[in-house]
């Protein structure tokens, strides 16, 4: 070796990259340099101890998080890239497994599958819906697709008979178009390793070792993809926080972090715990509220950036004084700070109307993260589905996005017609037309157009295989004259939607100057695109305030923070307080919100919010009363020339104080009434005292099993 593998790392992250062979937990606080640690541990097992790229296998959740890594490792080796080393995200490392072996599961899926993301799911379903005359005012395609999601992933919810219904001819029009959805790329690269020994074998036998990032965030099927994976060597290296674990309605389970010790023998733990982000007041505060928990291992962080000012606490009277108070704020810091350099956070989407509102009005420059995304939009997604069909003809929700978009007088008739075919002959929708053209089944009237449309298809699959991916597309633009098409239109976005489809142009040439002239392979990375995916591009390099819920998030840090509506119904969410690992998953999340803080911290709510139309009265988090009252500082609410009066917030600072109020009276037939859920009846309780459930029928949100100390329930 030319240079020392950990220079730069503290004796810890030392102590990690260096470590031998066997089971390692890296518990790696917030803020605490893991991507460092992983990417030198990498590189230490090529340079240093000889290792085959070809045996290393390192996984994370974001494909943001897998470049990085990618990059760093790069860097490390002073190399332009190294063949055979598998990088990248979950859903990308089954997508390459299942590229060489799907076809060995023998359920009709070939290995030019193509990826649907949510989008096309929602359009695909929203076909079955109108094929089967479903309402979709009471089965919107979103909520289908998490039901979906759920049943895919093992969950133990509700099951739903039409919905089952529905999931059948969905998987079915899956397997007819040659694709596969997110969850199916986990799902069937497990039953690939579980029921091909072959394939087990080989990928046993090849990943000699294997690392993993956010390991906190891995679900059941995640979990076991590993446990197969790591059997033949028992090299796993694991990073991950268990503060961190906020994805539980994505099925992450913290416990996975918290019992892998137990569940392995000889399980090594080293706690990384020096913090290089924020100053010590804000984690200290941060560290005293998830120390609250009990399901974690344990950590204390510390860091040398000493001192910094306390966390300001605003409360306003209303959710406009609050968004006023981070607008003035922000203005007022903008005179040392960037725009860039401020984050608003918050629990749910629906907060952010008050602060865009209040943002525009004063002239603030704002970017929502996990708003629509580039490859969501619709002209973006007509031009690709030209190339994933060109690419597999089986892809029907492609094909009906565009079979008359630009407009070529194929009407629904047509389309019908085409569709009767597809289903009496068992064939796809793009051979049912050629059939029909063949053997002149089909009315005249569409037949000109088809025969265009099939013509542009065949000709773009031969452009795919002489140009490069920017050509192709820069040749489709043209030949479908998809700029005019866009100009005809009354759209007040035009210009901008016409700059889109040559930006997307822009997209494929540096992703050829990268990643190589392949087509499949780019359509991939942009179907597992995330929201933190977004900030890599030019979005990123905008001075603006970034205004994202905490789990976009993760992962990020900024000089100054808001998180906004800390208070009660938000922190905890109202929907997430039916358990106790519920509640302690509403903690993380505000401690993974505060640890986003480099400077300065402030937390922000409203005396009163429009919930479900109606103004309603709202607490401060509970939370609250788990930071010691030292590290924070309280600034009052002003509108109208009034004092907010503090007397109600005063209990909340004052630490060691035990909330909830006397629960006597929540007795079965009880008349409760709460702030969301309205009014309802004590159907029974469990436990007593602080651990006092109570269920509750409401009237219009059906029953809920509510912790009495945060439900707040109001006797009648």
């Amino acid at each position: 070796m030319n240079f020392d593998i950990t220079s730069g790392l503290n004796e810890k992250q030392k102590e990690a990259v260096l470590n031998g062979d066997g089971r390692v937990l890296v518990l790696s606080g917030a803020g605490s340099g893991k991507t460092r640690v992983i990417a030198h541990r990498i590189a230490y097992l090529l340079l240093e101890k000889g290792v085959s790229p070809y045996s290393i296998l390192s996984v994370t959740f974001t494909n943001k998080a897998a470049n990085e890594m990618k990059e760093r490792v790069l860097k490390l080796l002073n190399r332009e890239s190294v063949p055979f080393l598998w990088i990248g995200t979950f859903h990308s490392v089954c997508a390459r497994i299942l590229r060489d072996d799907i076809e060995k599961l023998k359920i009709g899926i070939d290995k030019h599958f193509t990826i649907f993301d949510r989008d096309d799911s929602k359009s695909l379903i929203k076909k079955i819906l109108k094929e089967e005359k479903f309402s979709e005012e009471v089965y919107s395609a979103s909520e289908i697709i998490e039901y979906f999601s759920l049943q895919k992933r093992g969950g133990k919810g509700y099951k739903n008979t039409v919905l089952n219904s529905i999931y059948e001819i969905y998987s079915k029009r899956l397997i007819e178009s040659n694709a596969v959805d997110f969850d199916d790329l986990l799902l069937f690269t497990l039953k690939l390793l579980k029921e091909i020994e072959d394939v087990r074998k080989k990928y046993q036998e090849r990943f000699k070792y294997i690392l993993v990032d956010e390991y906190q965030d891995t679900n059941d099927i995640q979990e076991e993809l590993l446990s197969i994976l790591s059997q033949k060597w028992k090299n796993t290296f694991l990073v991950g926080d268990e503060d961190q674990s906020i994805y539980g309605f994505r099925g992450s389970k913290v416990r996975h972090i918290v019992e892998f010790p137990k569940r392995y023998e000889g399980v090594k733990i080293i706690r990384l715990e020096q913090n290089y982000r924020s100053f010590d007041s804000i984690l200290k505060a941060a560290s005293a509220l998830v120390s609250h928990n009990t399901e974690r291992l344990g950590k204390n962080l510390w860091t040398d950036r000493r001192g910094g000012e306390k966390i300001y606490f605003f409360s306003g009277l209303s959710d406009r004084e609050e968004a006023n108070f981070v607008a003035d704020t922000i203005n007022k810091l903008s005179e040392n700070y960037n725009f860039s350099n401020f984050a608003v956070l918050m629990r749910t989407n629906a907060q952010s109307r008050a602060v865009e509102e209040t943002f525009l009005n004063k002239k603030i420059p704002y970017q929502i993260v996990g708003g629509l995304k580039f490859y969501e939009r619709k002209e973006i997604k007509d031009i690709l589905a030209y190339i994933k069909l060109a690419i597999n003809p089986y892809d029907r929700v492609s094909l009906l996005r565009i079979i008359n978009t630009p407009q070529r007088g194929i009407g629904k008739t047509t389309i019908e017609e085409i569709e009767t075919i597809s289903r009496e002959r068992e064939i796809p929708l793009f051979n049912a037309i050629k059939e029909g053209l063949e053997e002149k089944t089909l009315k005249l009237r569409g037949v000109s157009s088809l025969q265009t449309f099939l013509k542009i298809i065949e000709e773009t699959l031969t452009k795919i295989k002489e140009l490069k991916p920017s050509e192709v597309v820069a040749w489709l633009i043209n030949e479908i004259s998809y700029e005019d098409y866009l100009e005809s239109h009354n759209d007040p976005n035009k210009e901008s939607r016409i700059e889109n489809i040559w930006q997307l142009v822009s997209a494929l040439k540096e992703f050829e100057e990268k990643e190589g002239a392949n087509f499949e392979s780019f359509l991939e990375r942009q179907a597992l695109q995330s929201d933190q995916d977004e900030l890599n591009g030019e979005s990123s390099k905008r001075d603006s305030v970034k205004v994202m819920t905490i789990h976009s998030a993760k992962g990020l840090e900024f000089p100054v923070v808001f998180i906004i509506g800390v208070e009660d119904g938000y922190f905890p969410h109202e929907f997430s307080k039916m358990k106790e690992e519920e509640i302690e998953e509403e903690r993380r999340l505000l401690y993974v919100g505060m640890t986003r803080a480099m400077d300065k911290l402030f937390l922000t709510n409203s005396r009163t919010r429009y919930i479900y139309g109606n103004v309603v009265e709202r607490d401060p988090s509970p939370f609250l009363a788990e930071i010691p009252q030292k590290y924070i500082e309280k600034v009052y609410g002003v509108e109208a020339g009034k004092k907010l009066n503090w007397n109600i917030l005063e209990d909340f600072f004052e630490e060691g104080k035990e909330f909830g109020r006397e629960n006597q009276l929540l007795k079965p037939g009880a008349r409760v009434c709460h702030k969301t859920y309205g009014v309802g009846v004590v159907l029974s309780t469990e436990g007593s005292g602080e651990n006092l459930k109570v269920n509750v029928s409401f009237s219009r949100f059906g029953r809920k099993k509510l912790l009495a100390k945060l439900a707040k329930l109001e006797i009648l």
